[in-house]
Formats: structure tokens, C-alpha cells, sequence
């Protein structure tokens, strides 16, 4: 099967006409059938969306929260930039996730990860960060998520969610240099936002 990515502009697509959405087990199928091989892609709303190209900081910021949050997990599962089922229509790829621990007869090897496996969501945002709040946000929030950090590397802050309630976070708080972040499911934990930047 083959996807044309050479589609016309959402602009050039006349009002009276819908774009093709398709389910989240038909996506999960195509990804798995190796349609999207090579292509960085999510499914949003039910379309096929493509995720923003990662530049240089971007990947170094993402590799940096892995390896610190990886040394502090405990039982907690680190998953760096892998597909996670939020919600009907709703399959992301968020940049680094701690999961809660499922049992040896059920391992994530057999289903990808859905909200209620989630203990923290961390989405590393440059130009996509418009996305990732008007977006995102507020689906992680629908879905339940319990916390969501947006790592904004433009400004090196670390936006903090948490209180999910029906499509908002009741607790938003930023932090900038100098300053430390505690998640709820890392009690005893302290990451400095300095260094996830350096």
C-alpha cells in the first residue's frame, strides 16, 4: 500500500469536503504492516498528522530526559518516543513517558501503553509547542494523564500540569533556570531544570 504525502494544502480543500479519518485499530494495523516505515507521523483527531522534524537540541534534550529519568525510575518503565493508544483517534508518540508496572503475564510487549499506564508524560517542544498545549493538552487531560511536563526549548522552562479535569489542568506552573522540578511519582526525586538544557 502505498500514501501519497504530496496531498494538497488543508486551505485548498473545499469546506464541502472531509478529510479521510480512519480508526485507531486501522492505524495501528498500517504502522504495524510497515505502511509509515521512514515517516514520523501520529494520528490526531482520526488523520494521519505529521509530527514536526526534530532539530538537533530537540534530540539531545529528549536523550538527556531519558537518561536522567532512567537512573531514578525504580519499578517505573522508562519509554522514550513510542506509540501510546490516548484515546479513540488519539495514537502519539510523546517524547518520554515513565509507566507503571504491568504484570509478567500482561508486559507492554503485548499492547502499547494507554493513559491509565501512565505515571508521567514529558513532551520536549521547540516548534511544535503550539501543538503540544492546544492540541495535546488538553487530550492528555480528557485522558486522564495525572501529570505532563512540556520541556519548552526555545526558553528553557519546564511547564508542569497536573489535576486533570475534563479537557484542562486545574495545576499549570512554569519553571525556568535555576529552579527544580519534583514529579508526583518519583517521591524524593529532584530534577534541576538546568539540566536538562545543559
Amino acid at each position: 500500500m502505498i500514501l501519497s504525502r504530496d496531498n494538497p494544502p488543508p486551505s485548498s480543500i473545499p469546506p464541502t469536503l472531509s478529510p479521510w479519518r480512519i480508526s485507531t485499530e486501522r492505524y495501528l494495523e498500517m504502522a504495524g504492516e510497515g505502511v509509515f516505515e521512514g515517516d514520523r507521523v501520529e494520528l490526531i483527531n482520526g488523520m494521519i498528522i505529521d509530527m514536526s522534524p526534530a532539530g538537533t537540541k530537540h534530540a539531545a534534550v529528549v536523550n538527556r530526559i531519558s537518561k536522567l529519568f532512567t537512573r531514578m525510575c525504580g519499578e517505573l518503565e522508562p519509554w522514550t518516543q513510542s506509540t501510546m493508544v490516548i484515546a479513540k483517534g488519539q495514537v502519539y508518540e510523546p517524547d518520554f513517558a515513565l509507566l507503571k508496572p504491568r504484570p509478567a503475564s500482561d508486559p507492554y510487549a503485548n499492547r502499547h501503553p494507554h493513559p491509565q499506564d501512565i505515571a508521567l508524560l514529558i513532551e520536549v517542544c521547540g516548534s511544535s509547542l503550539a501543538k503540544d498545549r492546544e492540541v495535546k493538552l488538553p487530550v492528555y487531560a480528557a485522558a486522564g494523564i495525572a501529570e505532563v511536563w512540556l520541556v519548552d526549548i526555545d526558553n528553557d522552562s519546564v511547564q508542569v500540569c497536573r489535576e486533570p479535569k475534563d479537557q484542562a489542568y486545574a495545576s499549570m506552573q512554569t519553571a525556568g533556570a535555576g529552579e527544580q522540578l519534583a514529579a508526583v511519582c518519583l517521591p524524593g526525586q529532584v530534577v534541576g531544570v538546568d539540566a536538562l538544557f545543559a
